[in-house]
């Protein structure tokens, strides 16, 4: 199956406007510093249950899918802290409080901006940035036909449920990264567009720390596509107001919808001549991946029994804005490919991702223009073709219902 299209412009502004999506350089060694703080100090301590922990990234951090705060929103980290020398024997709400003994010491450096939620501890930094610290354990009992990755099962406590929950952010982590190492099919192969960079570990004597990996390194086609959903979510949602701010899909539910689409697409075979057609049927497969058999499901993929569309089914409203979130930006993205004026692509971008970014991209163009390039050799940066031209096949949408 092919799919080839002649405006290769479109992926050109998709280039210039994730430029623009990840956190600062500076945002980003903030952050590292602290996380790495906070791991030394919590793998430092001298409580026996809190020797030989493991410390590691899970969330957009470690997926490598972060975007740079919406105004006023917070950037943050989620850290877990593995105990081995716990078991599910322990009581859950004593694992909770241990953590936070430790962080409340009288020495410590955390003890006043530190506060206990239902799963984790935050850490609130006079910045706009909050740490999360979850305590996990290792889960030894689990069923083959729900775990999936079982070998990286954990459980973490829950304080509303005074219980152990299941949790497994590792196996999460290397079902995204297995599927972004998948190499898409493309007509003219000039670009790259998937990604096998792995984080290491610092190791101590003591306990051990994930590294957090480079900001500045390649992300590849998937991770963008998820950042760009990212961030034309939050603008929709809270610039736009197209839909109330509360029904906001959440980050992990774009993520596995999305991931699960790319992976289709790609051991479907489909042939692409530019990412951007890909990146497109991405987005208009999603929904393709929601399970409406009993109610609304997106199963976590490591954990069939946990439902990331939960709220979908206490609320329709949560999925009908999804359906039209998703019907926008698929809308949104095939008319900003029919675009080949500077202006009108500025509209377009203004409209679904603000007017910063959309001036961005078109000083971008400017400059490149100034520097004596045309539009047509702009065109075919690293992720474009511009040579095929087979008719594009009609993208059909169709919604949650």
């Amino acid at each position: 199956m092919s799919k080839t299209q002649t405006n290769a412009l479109p992926m050109k502004i998709v280039e210039e406007l994730t430029k623009g999506l990840d956190i600062s350089d500076s945002m980003f060694k903030e952050a590292e510093k602290k996380y790495y703080a906070v791991a030394k100090y919590l793998g430092e301590s001298t409580n026996p249950l809190l020797q030989g922990v493991d410390i590691y990234l899970q969330g957009s951090m470690k997926l490598r899918t972060v975007v740079k705060p919406h105004k006023k929103d917070e950037f943050d980290i989620d850290l877990v802290i593995l105990l081995p020398n716990v078991n599910s024997s322990h009581n859950s709400d004593m694992i909770h409080k241990l953590i936070g003994d430790r962080l409340k010491e009288d020495k410590s450096p955390y003890k006043d901006i530190c506060e206990s939620k239902n799963r984790c501890w935050t850490i609130n930094y006079k910045t706009r940035f909050h740490l999360d610290i979850t305590p996990a354990i290792n889960n030894a009992f689990v069923e083959a036909e729900v775990f999936h990755y079982t070998d990286t099962a954990e459980l973490v406590p829950d304080k509303k449920l005074k219980e152990w929950k299941d949790s497994n952010p590792k196996g999460l982590a290397k079902w995204f990264s297995d599927i972004a190492k998948l190499m898409p099919i493309f007509v003219l192969k000039r670009f790259v567009a998937f990604d096998s960079a792995l984080s290491v570990k610092a190791i101590n004597e003591r306990y051990t720390v994930e590294d957090i990996p480079d900001n500045n390194e390649f992300k590849g086609l998937l991770r963008r596509t998820i950042q760009l959903l990212k961030k034309h979510r939050d603008y929709y949602f809270i610039e736009r107001k197209e839909s109330p701010e509360e029904y906001k899909p959440i980050s992990i539910l774009i993520t596995t919808l999305a991931t699960k689409s790319y992976e289709k697409i790609v051991l479907d075979r489909v042939e692409y001549s530019c990412p951007f057609e890909m990146m497109k049927d991405i987005v208009g497969q999603m929904h393709l991946f929601i399970n409406k058999e009993n109610g609304f499901k997106v199963a976590n993929p490591t954990n069939e029994n946990e439902n990331f569309a939960e709220k979908w089914n206490d609320d329709i409203e949560y999925a009908k804005a999804f359906e039209q979130w998703q019907k926008t930006v698929f809308e949104e993205l095939d008319e900003l490919q029919k675009q080949s004026g500077i202006d009108t692509i500025g509209r377009v971008l203004e409209k679904s991702y603000g007017k910063d970014s959309s001036n961005r991209v078109i000083e971008s163009f400017n400059k490149e223009v100034k520097d004596g390039r045309d539009i047509g050799k702009i065109a075919t940066g690293i992720l474009t073709a511009t040579e095929a031209t087979a008719t594009v096949k009609e993208n059909k949408f169709f919604g949650v219902h």
